[in-house]
Protein backbone atom coordinates (compact mmCIF):
# COMPACT_ATOMS: atom_id res chain seq x y z
CA UNK A 1 0.00 0.00 0.00
CA UNK A 2 1.32 3.55 -0.77
CA UNK A 3 0.00 7.08 -0.16
CA UNK A 4 1.39 10.28 -1.86
CA UNK A 5 0.74 13.58 -0.50
CA UNK A 6 1.75 17.07 -2.82
CA UNK A 7 3.21 19.56 -0.40
CA UNK A 8 2.81 23.27 -1.54
CA UNK A 9 1.83 26.31 0.01
CA UNK A 10 2.08 29.84 -0.37
CA UNK A 11 5.15 29.83 2.25
CA UNK A 12 6.89 27.01 1.07
CA UNK A 13 6.62 28.06 -2.78
CA UNK A 14 8.33 31.60 -1.73
CA UNK A 15 11.26 29.26 0.12
CA UNK A 16 11.10 26.76 -2.88
CA UNK A 17 11.57 29.30 -5.48
CA UNK A 18 14.75 30.99 -3.39
CA UNK A 19 12.41 34.56 -3.72
CA UNK A 20 12.46 37.07 -1.09
CA UNK A 21 9.80 39.95 -0.67
CA UNK A 22 11.64 42.72 -3.13
CA UNK A 23 12.39 46.20 -1.00
CA UNK A 24 11.35 49.07 -2.66
CA UNK A 25 14.45 49.32 -3.99
CA UNK A 26 14.68 45.72 -5.68
CA UNK A 27 11.67 46.44 -7.67
CA UNK A 28 11.21 45.41 -11.25
CA UNK A 29 11.29 42.02 -13.43
CA UNK A 30 12.92 44.15 -16.48
CA UNK A 31 15.51 46.22 -14.57
CA UNK A 32 19.22 47.00 -14.87
CA UNK A 33 20.13 49.51 -13.14
CA UNK A 34 21.99 49.93 -9.69
CA UNK A 35 19.57 48.16 -6.96
CA UNK A 36 17.25 46.47 -9.39
CA UNK A 37 16.98 42.83 -9.59
CA UNK A 38 17.72 41.00 -13.11
CA UNK A 39 15.76 39.05 -14.64
CA UNK A 40 15.45 35.80 -17.21
CA UNK A 41 11.79 35.92 -17.86
CA UNK A 42 10.22 36.00 -21.19
CA UNK A 43 6.89 37.51 -19.69
CA UNK A 44 5.88 37.21 -16.23
CA UNK A 45 5.73 33.88 -14.18
CA UNK A 46 7.37 32.25 -17.67
CA UNK A 47 11.49 31.87 -17.55
CA UNK A 48 13.25 32.32 -21.13
CA UNK A 49 15.13 29.72 -22.05
CA UNK A 50 13.93 28.71 -26.17
CA UNK A 51 15.46 26.04 -27.79
CA UNK A 52 16.00 25.42 -31.61
CA UNK A 53 14.52 22.40 -32.38
CA UNK A 54 14.67 20.32 -35.71
CA UNK A 55 11.54 19.88 -38.38
CA UNK A 56 11.39 16.87 -38.38
CA UNK A 57 10.88 16.31 -34.74
CA UNK A 58 8.41 13.93 -33.95
CA UNK A 59 6.60 17.14 -31.76
CA UNK A 60 7.16 20.18 -34.29
CA UNK A 61 5.45 17.65 -37.00
CA UNK A 62 2.59 17.32 -34.74
CA UNK A 63 1.99 20.78 -33.73
CA UNK A 64 2.88 21.88 -37.99
CA UNK A 65 -0.14 18.93 -38.92
CA UNK A 66 -2.34 20.84 -36.03
CA UNK A 67 -1.55 23.96 -37.96
CA UNK A 68 -2.34 22.58 -41.41
CA UNK A 69 -5.79 21.30 -39.93
CA UNK A 70 -6.63 25.07 -38.91
CA UNK A 71 -6.06 26.70 -41.86
CA UNK A 72 -7.65 23.92 -43.92
CA UNK A 73 -10.68 24.72 -41.84
CA UNK A 74 -10.09 28.29 -41.42
CA UNK A 75 -8.60 30.04 -44.24
CA UNK A 76 -9.13 26.78 -47.13
CA UNK A 77 -8.32 28.94 -49.89
CA UNK A 78 -5.02 30.16 -48.91
CA UNK A 79 -3.33 26.81 -49.01
CA UNK A 80 -2.01 25.32 -51.88
CA UNK A 81 -3.69 22.26 -53.77
CA UNK A 82 -2.66 19.65 -56.28
CA UNK A 83 -4.62 18.43 -59.44
CA UNK A 84 -6.46 16.08 -57.14
CA UNK A 85 -7.25 18.96 -54.53
CA UNK A 86 -5.02 17.75 -51.47
CA UNK A 87 -3.39 20.21 -49.80
CA UNK A 88 0.81 20.22 -50.58
CA UNK A 89 2.67 19.57 -47.92
CA UNK A 90 4.77 22.66 -46.45
CA UNK A 91 8.08 22.91 -45.26
CA UNK A 92 8.48 23.86 -41.99
CA UNK A 93 10.91 26.82 -41.19
CA UNK A 94 12.61 28.36 -38.27
CA UNK A 95 10.63 25.53 -35.84
CA UNK A 96 11.39 27.45 -32.44
CA UNK A 97 10.40 26.05 -28.82
CA UNK A 98 9.89 27.48 -25.00
CA UNK A 99 9.50 25.14 -22.18
CA UNK A 100 6.99 26.56 -19.38
CA UNK A 101 8.95 26.69 -16.55
CA UNK A 102 7.42 28.26 -13.76
CA UNK A 103 9.21 31.02 -11.77
CA UNK A 104 8.63 32.97 -8.57
CA UNK A 105 11.28 35.32 -8.41
CA UNK A 106 11.89 35.25 -12.42
CA UNK A 107 15.58 33.88 -12.20
CA UNK A 108 15.17 30.30 -11.26
CA UNK A 109 12.32 27.54 -11.39
CA UNK A 110 9.85 27.25 -9.22
CA UNK A 111 9.58 23.45 -7.88
CA UNK A 112 6.88 22.04 -5.29
CA UNK A 113 8.17 18.84 -2.78
CA UNK A 114 6.50 15.12 -3.63
CA UNK A 115 5.96 13.47 -0.63
CA UNK A 116 5.16 9.49 -1.21
CA UNK A 117 4.99 6.92 1.47
CA UNK A 118 6.02 2.78 0.49
CA UNK A 119 6.11 0.30 2.74
CA UNK A 120 6.20 2.22 5.92
CA UNK A 121 9.09 4.52 4.22
CA UNK A 122 8.86 8.42 3.57
CA UNK A 123 10.37 9.61 0.11
CA UNK A 124 10.74 12.56 -0.76
CA UNK A 125 11.05 13.97 -4.30
CA UNK A 126 11.13 17.49 -5.53
CA UNK A 127 9.66 18.78 -9.04
CA UNK A 128 9.31 21.33 -11.85
CA UNK A 129 6.43 23.16 -12.42
CA UNK A 130 6.14 23.04 -16.37
CA UNK A 131 2.91 24.77 -17.03
CA UNK A 132 2.64 23.67 -20.74
CA UNK A 133 4.90 24.05 -23.76
CA UNK A 134 4.62 26.72 -26.49
CA UNK A 135 5.89 26.15 -30.23
CA UNK A 136 6.99 28.89 -33.01
CA UNK A 137 6.99 28.55 -36.88
CA UNK A 138 6.32 29.36 -40.03
CA UNK A 139 4.47 26.97 -42.66
CA UNK A 140 5.85 28.42 -46.32
CA UNK A 141 5.55 26.43 -49.67
CA UNK A 142 9.10 28.19 -50.97
CA UNK A 143 9.23 26.50 -54.25
CA UNK A 144 5.15 27.47 -55.15
CA UNK A 145 4.45 31.04 -56.59
CA UNK A 146 2.01 32.97 -55.26
CA UNK A 147 1.64 31.06 -51.84
CA UNK A 148 0.96 32.29 -48.27
CA UNK A 149 3.27 32.18 -45.88
CA UNK A 150 2.02 30.79 -42.32
CA UNK A 151 3.40 31.65 -38.94
CA UNK A 152 2.09 30.24 -36.42
CA UNK A 153 2.47 29.83 -32.23
CA UNK A 154 1.08 27.42 -30.85
CA UNK A 155 0.36 26.62 -26.91
CA UNK A 156 -0.02 22.85 -25.51
CA UNK A 157 -1.09 22.61 -22.14
CA UNK A 158 0.34 19.53 -19.73
CA UNK A 159 -2.29 17.50 -20.84
CA UNK A 160 -0.83 18.21 -24.88
CA UNK A 161 -4.27 19.80 -26.13
CA UNK A 162 -3.37 22.26 -28.11
CA UNK A 163 -4.28 26.05 -28.61
CA UNK A 164 -3.66 28.50 -31.15
CA UNK A 165 -1.93 31.65 -30.20
CA UNK A 166 -1.26 33.56 -33.01
CA UNK A 167 -1.92 33.48 -36.87
CA UNK A 168 -0.73 35.56 -39.32
CA UNK A 169 -0.38 35.42 -43.31
CA UNK A 170 1.30 37.35 -45.98
CA UNK A 171 2.33 36.58 -49.43
CA UNK A 172 6.47 38.08 -49.57
CA UNK A 173 6.74 37.37 -52.92
CA UNK A 174 3.88 40.00 -53.95
CA UNK A 175 4.97 42.28 -51.37
CA UNK A 176 7.64 45.40 -52.32
CA UNK A 177 10.88 44.62 -51.10
CA UNK A 178 11.02 46.67 -48.28
CA UNK A 179 12.85 45.89 -44.82
CA UNK A 180 10.19 45.59 -41.57
CA UNK A 181 11.31 45.71 -38.04
CA UNK A 182 13.22 43.11 -38.32
CA UNK A 183 16.27 44.38 -40.10
CA UNK A 184 17.17 46.59 -37.02
CA UNK A 185 17.62 43.82 -34.00
CA UNK A 186 20.55 42.09 -33.28
CA UNK A 187 21.25 39.07 -33.26
CA UNK A 188 21.53 38.81 -29.69
CA UNK A 189 17.59 40.26 -29.56
CA UNK A 190 15.80 36.34 -29.42
CA UNK A 191 13.24 35.41 -31.70
CA UNK A 192 9.73 34.63 -30.58
CA UNK A 193 6.32 34.60 -30.34
CA UNK A 194 3.12 32.81 -28.41
CA UNK A 195 0.05 30.75 -28.63
CA UNK A 196 -3.21 29.00 -27.34
CA UNK A 197 -4.79 26.22 -29.82
CA UNK A 198 -7.93 23.39 -30.06
CA UNK A 199 -8.03 19.76 -29.70
CA UNK A 200 -6.05 16.78 -31.76
CA UNK A 201 -4.59 17.13 -35.19
CA UNK A 202 -4.03 15.04 -38.15
CA UNK A 203 -0.54 13.98 -38.78
CA UNK A 204 -0.65 14.16 -42.66
CA UNK A 205 0.45 17.06 -44.39
CA UNK A 206 3.93 18.40 -43.24
CA UNK A 207 7.26 17.57 -44.70
CA UNK A 208 10.90 19.17 -43.65
CA UNK A 209 12.79 22.12 -44.70
CA UNK A 210 16.70 22.79 -43.08
CA UNK A 211 16.05 26.07 -44.36
CA UNK A 212 16.35 28.68 -42.02
CA UNK A 213 14.58 31.97 -42.33
CA UNK A 214 14.29 34.75 -39.94
CA UNK A 215 10.90 35.01 -37.71
CA UNK A 216 9.25 38.24 -36.98
CA UNK A 217 8.35 37.29 -33.83
CA UNK A 218 10.40 39.06 -31.27
CA UNK A 219 10.71 40.37 -27.43
CA UNK A 220 12.80 43.68 -27.45
CA UNK A 221 14.50 43.92 -23.89
CA UNK A 222 14.27 46.62 -22.19
CA UNK A 223 18.52 46.41 -21.95
CA UNK A 224 18.71 45.43 -25.32
CA UNK A 225 16.56 47.13 -27.42
CA UNK A 226 19.05 49.64 -30.21
CA UNK A 227 16.89 52.34 -32.17
CA UNK A 228 15.10 50.87 -34.74
CA UNK A 229 13.56 52.41 -37.82
CA UNK A 230 11.68 50.65 -40.24
CA UNK A 231 11.57 52.08 -43.68
CA UNK A 232 7.58 52.88 -43.71
CA UNK A 233 8.93 56.18 -45.47
CA UNK A 234 10.11 53.82 -48.09
CA UNK A 235 6.76 52.95 -48.42
CA UNK A 236 5.14 56.11 -48.62
CA UNK A 237 7.75 57.01 -51.22
CA UNK A 238 6.70 54.20 -53.67
CA UNK A 239 3.83 55.50 -56.51
CA UNK A 240 0.65 54.56 -55.68
CA UNK A 241 0.08 51.82 -58.21
CA UNK A 242 3.48 49.91 -57.13
CA UNK A 243 2.18 49.86 -53.34
CA UNK A 244 -0.92 49.30 -53.58
CA UNK A 245 -1.72 46.85 -56.64
CA UNK A 246 -0.65 43.66 -55.25
CA UNK A 247 -2.14 44.13 -51.54
CA UNK A 248 -5.52 45.65 -53.05
CA UNK A 249 -5.68 42.34 -55.28
CA UNK A 250 -5.63 40.11 -51.67
CA UNK A 251 -7.21 42.66 -49.15
CA UNK A 252 -9.96 45.01 -49.70
CA UNK A 253 -9.90 48.69 -48.09
CA UNK A 254 -12.50 51.39 -47.35
CA UNK A 255 -13.23 53.85 -49.83
CA UNK A 256 -15.49 56.77 -51.33
CA UNK A 257 -15.31 58.93 -54.44
CA UNK A 258 -15.10 62.63 -53.79
CA UNK A 259 -14.99 63.42 -57.21
CA UNK A 260 -13.51 62.73 -60.84
CA UNK A 261 -9.84 62.60 -59.38
CA UNK A 262 -9.67 61.79 -55.75
CA UNK A 263 -10.85 58.67 -53.69
CA UNK A 264 -10.93 58.81 -50.07
CA UNK A 265 -9.68 55.74 -48.13
CA UNK A 266 -10.20 54.65 -44.45
CA UNK A 267 -9.05 52.52 -42.07
CA UNK A 268 -10.75 51.47 -38.93
CA UNK A 269 -9.32 50.82 -35.40
CA UNK A 270 -10.40 49.97 -32.38
CA UNK A 271 -10.19 48.90 -28.79
CA UNK A 272 -11.25 47.01 -25.94
CA UNK A 273 -10.72 45.62 -23.03
CA UNK A 274 -12.41 42.02 -22.28
CA UNK A 275 -12.83 41.94 -19.02
CA UNK A 276 -10.63 38.26 -19.40
CA UNK A 277 -13.37 35.65 -17.84
CA UNK A 278 -15.35 37.24 -15.66
CA UNK A 279 -19.19 37.47 -15.97
CA UNK A 280 -21.76 39.50 -13.71
CA UNK A 281 -22.24 35.99 -11.72
CA UNK A 282 -19.20 35.02 -10.84
CA UNK A 283 -18.35 31.26 -11.69
CA UNK A 284 -21.13 31.36 -14.23
CA UNK A 285 -19.97 29.79 -17.18
CA UNK A 286 -23.44 30.30 -19.09
CA UNK A 287 -23.08 34.05 -17.99
CA UNK A 288 -19.16 34.33 -19.25
CA UNK A 289 -20.48 32.54 -22.84
CA UNK A 290 -23.53 34.94 -23.40
CA UNK A 291 -21.24 37.82 -22.48
CA UNK A 292 -18.26 36.73 -24.97
CA UNK A 293 -20.55 35.92 -27.71
CA UNK A 294 -22.12 39.49 -27.08
CA UNK A 295 -18.47 41.22 -27.04
CA UNK A 296 -17.82 38.93 -30.18
CA UNK A 297 -20.74 40.49 -31.99
CA UNK A 298 -20.24 44.34 -30.86
CA UNK A 299 -16.32 43.93 -32.44
CA UNK A 300 -17.90 41.79 -35.53
CA UNK A 301 -20.20 44.61 -36.79
CA UNK A 302 -18.16 47.39 -35.57
CA UNK A 303 -16.33 46.28 -38.71
CA UNK A 304 -12.35 47.30 -37.44
CA UNK A 305 -9.78 46.15 -39.87
CA UNK A 306 -7.74 46.42 -36.80
CA UNK A 307 -8.38 46.02 -33.34
CA UNK A 308 -5.91 45.90 -29.91
CA UNK A 309 -7.33 44.12 -26.67
CA UNK A 310 -6.79 44.06 -23.23
CA UNK A 311 -7.17 41.33 -20.32
CA UNK A 312 -7.41 38.50 -22.84
CA UNK A 313 -6.97 35.41 -20.69
CA UNK A 314 -6.11 31.24 -21.30
CA UNK A 315 -7.51 29.77 -18.35
CA UNK A 316 -8.07 25.79 -17.96
CA UNK A 317 -10.31 25.53 -15.97
CA UNK A 318 -12.37 28.65 -17.62
CA UNK A 319 -14.74 28.93 -20.97
CA UNK A 320 -17.06 25.78 -20.50
CA UNK A 321 -18.05 24.45 -23.99
CA UNK A 322 -15.67 27.77 -25.78
CA UNK A 323 -12.65 26.23 -23.99
CA UNK A 324 -9.56 28.22 -22.33
CA UNK A 325 -8.34 30.42 -24.69
CA UNK A 326 -10.33 33.95 -25.41
CA UNK A 327 -8.40 34.63 -28.21
CA UNK A 328 -10.10 31.18 -30.02
CA UNK A 329 -13.33 32.92 -28.60
CA UNK A 330 -13.09 35.95 -30.36
CA UNK A 331 -11.49 34.80 -33.69
CA UNK A 332 -14.67 32.82 -34.24
CA UNK A 333 -16.55 36.62 -34.35
CA UNK A 334 -13.94 37.46 -36.59
CA UNK A 335 -12.80 34.89 -38.65
CA UNK A 336 -11.40 36.95 -41.46
CA UNK A 337 -8.91 38.40 -38.93
CA UNK A 338 -5.23 37.66 -38.51
CA UNK A 339 -4.64 37.88 -35.02
CA UNK A 340 -1.14 37.41 -32.50
CA UNK A 341 -2.08 37.07 -28.71
CA UNK A 342 1.00 37.32 -26.36
CA UNK A 343 0.79 36.71 -22.17
CA UNK A 344 1.95 39.27 -20.07
CA UNK A 345 1.95 37.53 -16.47
CA UNK A 346 1.35 33.70 -15.81
CA UNK A 347 -0.35 33.00 -12.26
CA UNK A 348 0.02 29.81 -10.20
CA UNK A 349 -3.50 29.21 -9.18
CA UNK A 350 -2.88 25.91 -8.35
CA UNK A 351 0.73 23.69 -9.29
CA UNK A 352 -1.47 21.74 -12.59
CA UNK A 353 -3.28 24.77 -13.18
CA UNK A 354 -2.55 27.72 -16.23
CA UNK A 355 -3.62 31.09 -15.92
CA UNK A 356 -2.33 33.70 -18.84
CA UNK A 357 -3.30 37.20 -19.08
CA UNK A 358 -2.09 39.94 -21.60
CA UNK A 359 -2.99 41.61 -25.09
CA UNK A 360 -4.22 40.56 -28.39
CA UNK A 361 -3.97 42.36 -31.56
CA UNK A 362 -6.50 41.41 -34.44
CA UNK A 363 -6.22 42.65 -38.22
CA UNK A 364 -8.21 41.90 -41.48
CA UNK A 365 -4.96 43.15 -42.95
CA UNK A 366 -0.92 41.45 -42.97
CA UNK A 367 0.67 41.19 -39.49
CA UNK A 368 3.98 41.47 -40.96
CA UNK A 369 6.30 41.80 -38.13
CA UNK A 370 5.58 42.11 -33.87
CA UNK A 371 7.17 42.50 -30.67
CA UNK A 372 6.73 43.48 -27.02
CA UNK A 373 8.91 45.41 -24.34
CA UNK A 374 7.97 44.31 -20.79
CA UNK A 375 7.34 47.29 -18.61
CA UNK A 376 8.71 48.03 -15.56
CA UNK A 377 7.18 46.31 -11.71
CA UNK A 378 7.96 47.01 -8.53
CA UNK A 379 6.55 43.32 -7.01
CA UNK A 380 6.31 44.63 -3.68
CA UNK A 381 3.78 46.66 -4.75
CA UNK A 382 0.05 45.42 -4.43
CA UNK A 383 -1.16 47.18 -6.91
CA UNK A 384 1.37 46.98 -9.18
CA UNK A 385 1.01 42.77 -9.04
CA UNK A 386 1.06 41.94 -12.40
CA UNK A 387 3.66 42.26 -14.95
CA UNK A 388 2.73 44.85 -17.87
CA UNK A 389 3.94 44.92 -21.33
CA UNK A 390 3.35 46.79 -24.31
CA UNK A 391 2.19 44.47 -27.76
CA UNK A 392 3.65 45.88 -30.95
CA UNK A 393 2.21 44.90 -34.28
CA UNK A 394 3.68 45.91 -38.07
CA UNK A 395 0.12 45.90 -40.26
CA UNK A 396 0.57 46.16 -44.02
CA UNK A 397 -2.74 48.16 -45.42
CA UNK A 398 -3.35 48.98 -49.33
CA UNK A 399 -2.65 52.52 -49.58
CA UNK A 400 -1.85 53.71 -46.34
CA UNK A 401 1.36 51.70 -45.91
CA UNK A 402 2.61 50.37 -42.72
CA UNK A 403 1.12 51.26 -39.72
CA UNK A 404 2.73 50.36 -35.93
CA UNK A 405 0.16 49.53 -33.72
CA UNK A 406 1.00 49.48 -29.93
CA UNK A 407 -1.29 47.73 -27.20
CA UNK A 408 -0.89 47.86 -23.52
CA UNK A 409 -2.90 47.47 -20.58
CA UNK A 410 -1.21 49.85 -17.47
CA UNK A 411 -0.67 49.14 -14.04
CA UNK A 412 -2.97 50.02 -10.71
CA UNK A 413 0.60 51.80 -9.47
CA UNK A 414 0.60 55.54 -10.21
CA UNK A 415 4.63 54.88 -9.79
CA UNK A 416 4.78 52.12 -12.24
CA UNK A 417 2.14 53.89 -14.81
CA UNK A 418 4.28 56.88 -14.16
CA UNK A 419 7.45 55.30 -15.74
CA UNK A 420 5.39 53.11 -17.66
CA UNK A 421 4.42 55.55 -20.26
CA UNK A 422 8.09 56.56 -20.73
CA UNK A 423 9.26 53.15 -21.30
CA UNK A 424 6.60 52.92 -24.16
CA UNK A 425 7.09 56.57 -25.92
CA UNK A 426 11.04 54.96 -26.04
CA UNK A 427 9.63 51.85 -27.73
CA UNK A 428 7.09 53.82 -30.03
CA UNK A 429 10.18 56.55 -31.11
CA UNK A 430 12.46 52.98 -32.46
CA UNK A 431 9.51 52.77 -35.41
CA UNK A 432 8.97 55.75 -37.38
CA UNK A 433 6.04 56.07 -39.43
CA UNK A 434 2.15 56.54 -38.70
CA UNK A 435 1.54 54.58 -35.01
CA UNK A 436 -1.69 54.09 -32.89
CA UNK A 437 -1.07 53.79 -28.93
CA UNK A 438 -4.32 51.58 -27.27
CA UNK A 439 -5.56 50.87 -24.27
CA UNK A 440 -6.93 50.81 -21.18
CA UNK A 441 -4.23 52.92 -18.87
CA UNK A 442 -5.76 53.01 -15.90
CA UNK A 443 -5.47 56.43 -15.48
CA UNK A 444 -7.70 59.84 -15.85
CA UNK A 445 -7.15 62.55 -18.18
CA UNK A 446 -5.90 64.38 -15.61
CA UNK A 447 -3.12 62.25 -14.13
CA UNK A 448 0.79 62.65 -14.77
CA UNK A 449 0.80 59.66 -17.14
CA UNK A 450 -1.83 61.00 -19.79
CA UNK A 451 -0.78 64.67 -19.70
CA UNK A 452 2.90 63.26 -21.11
CA UNK A 453 1.14 61.22 -23.36
CA UNK A 454 -0.13 63.88 -24.79
CA UNK A 455 2.96 66.05 -24.43
CA UNK A 456 1.37 68.36 -21.76
CA UNK A 457 4.31 67.63 -19.33
CA UNK A 458 7.34 66.10 -18.96
CA UNK A 459 8.63 63.28 -17.14
CA UNK A 460 12.20 62.59 -16.28
CA UNK A 461 12.82 65.56 -18.68
CA UNK A 462 11.64 63.59 -21.57
CA UNK A 463 8.48 64.62 -23.32
CA UNK A 464 6.44 63.17 -26.54
CA UNK A 465 6.16 64.97 -29.41
CA UNK A 466 3.39 64.55 -32.36
CA UNK A 467 1.01 62.15 -29.95
CA UNK A 468 -2.10 63.17 -29.53
CA UNK A 469 -5.49 61.77 -27.33
CA UNK A 470 -7.76 61.03 -30.43
CA UNK A 471 -10.89 61.77 -28.25
CA UNK A 472 -10.20 65.11 -27.58
CA UNK A 473 -8.74 65.99 -30.90
CA UNK A 474 -12.39 65.34 -31.83
CA UNK A 475 -14.45 65.74 -28.09
CA UNK A 476 -14.62 67.89 -25.62
CA UNK A 477 -12.70 66.43 -22.53
CA UNK A 478 -16.52 64.52 -20.57
CA UNK A 479 -16.40 65.34 -16.67
CA UNK A 480 -15.35 62.44 -14.57
CA UNK A 481 -18.22 61.13 -12.40
CA UNK A 482 -16.91 62.56 -9.04
CA UNK A 483 -19.25 64.21 -6.13
CA UNK A 484 -20.87 67.29 -6.79
CA UNK A 485 -20.25 67.13 -10.46
CA UNK A 486 -23.56 65.72 -11.76
CA UNK A 487 -27.11 65.98 -10.33
CA UNK A 488 -28.54 62.55 -9.08
CA UNK A 489 -29.48 60.50 -12.40
CA UNK A 490 -28.11 63.79 -14.73
CA UNK A 491 -26.81 62.30 -18.07
CA UNK A 492 -23.30 61.52 -18.16
CA UNK A 493 -20.90 63.26 -20.45
CA UNK A 494 -20.01 61.54 -23.39
CA UNK A 495 -16.73 59.82 -24.08
CA UNK A 496 -16.77 57.82 -20.51
CA UNK A 497 -15.22 54.29 -20.54
CA UNK A 498 -15.61 52.67 -17.61
CA UNK A 499 -17.65 51.01 -15.41
CA UNK A 500 -20.48 49.48 -17.13
CA UNK A 501 -21.15 47.85 -14.08
CA UNK A 502 -22.14 50.69 -11.95
CA UNK A 503 -25.32 52.85 -12.28
CA UNK A 504 -23.72 55.15 -14.50
CA UNK A 505 -19.70 55.33 -16.08
CA UNK A 506 -17.86 57.29 -13.74
CA UNK A 507 -14.46 57.94 -15.89
CA UNK A 508 -12.42 57.94 -18.98
CA UNK A 509 -9.42 55.51 -18.55
CA UNK A 510 -9.31 53.59 -22.06
CA UNK A 511 -7.43 56.03 -24.78
CA UNK A 512 -6.30 55.86 -27.98
CA UNK A 513 -3.39 57.84 -29.27
CA UNK A 514 -2.24 59.13 -32.37
CA UNK A 515 0.95 59.51 -34.51
CA UNK A 516 0.36 60.84 -38.11
CA UNK A 517 2.26 62.18 -40.78
CA UNK A 518 0.33 64.86 -43.06
CA UNK A 519 -0.70 62.43 -45.61
CA UNK A 520 -3.20 60.94 -42.79
CA UNK A 521 -6.19 62.75 -40.75
CA UNK A 522 -8.20 61.55 -37.68
CA UNK A 523 -11.19 61.35 -39.12
CA UNK A 524 -14.07 60.07 -36.94
CA UNK A 525 -13.66 58.26 -33.20
CA UNK A 526 -16.22 56.80 -31.54
CA UNK A 527 -16.85 54.67 -28.25
CA UNK A 528 -18.16 50.95 -28.66
CA UNK A 529 -20.97 50.54 -26.62
CA UNK A 530 -24.22 48.62 -27.28
CA UNK A 531 -26.07 50.47 -24.52
CA UNK A 532 -26.48 47.35 -22.00
CA UNK A 533 -25.10 47.74 -18.81
CA UNK A 534 -24.92 46.57 -15.29
CA UNK A 535 -25.31 42.24 -15.53
CA UNK A 536 -26.22 42.70 -19.25
CA UNK A 537 -22.81 44.09 -20.38
CA UNK A 538 -20.56 42.64 -22.47
CA UNK A 539 -17.68 44.22 -20.62
CA UNK A 540 -16.89 46.38 -17.92
CA UNK A 541 -15.27 48.98 -19.96
CA UNK A 542 -16.93 50.69 -23.49
CA UNK A 543 -14.46 50.22 -26.64
CA UNK A 544 -13.01 52.52 -29.17
CA UNK A 545 -13.47 52.67 -32.82
CA UNK A 546 -11.12 55.51 -34.35
CA UNK A 547 -11.04 55.85 -38.18
CA UNK A 548 -7.92 57.08 -40.14
CA UNK A 549 -8.23 58.73 -43.78
CA UNK A 550 -6.51 59.78 -46.72
CA UNK A 551 -6.83 61.38 -49.59
CA UNK A 552 -5.32 60.17 -53.12
CA UNK A 553 -5.48 60.97 -56.92
CA UNK A 554 -7.70 58.38 -58.73
CA UNK A 555 -5.48 56.18 -61.43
Amino acid sequence: MSSLVIVCSFSILMAASGAKPNSDDEKTETGSSEGEIVQNIFYGGILKEFRNVQANDSDIQSVAAYAVDYVSIKHADKLPRNSKEEIIRPEIINPKKLKLQYTMDGTTPFHYDVISIEGGKKQQQSRQVILGLMYYFTLAWPNIPNTYQHRFVLTQDRMRNSYIYEHTLYFPDKLPKLQSADHCKKEHIETSQVTPTSQSASTAHVTTSSQSETGSYSRVSQTDQLECRTQTDNVWSLPHDVRNKELSSKFEVKSKRLDDSTQEYFVDIGSYNIWNFNSFIEGSEKGYIRRIMQLGEILAKSEADIIGLQEVRFTLDKGGQLGPSQVHHLSLALPSHQFVYQPAMTYLENIFGRVEEGLAVFSKFPIISHDFILLYRNASDPDDFHQRICLHAEVEIPVFGRLHIFVTHLSLSEKARDRSVVEIWEFMSRFSGPAILVGDLNASPESRAIRFLSGNTEINGMKTKGLYDAWTLLHPEPRSDKPGIYAGDEARDHGLTFSTLDKHLKGRIDYLFVRLPEELRLHNISLLDDGKRRQHASSDHLGLLATISTVMQRT
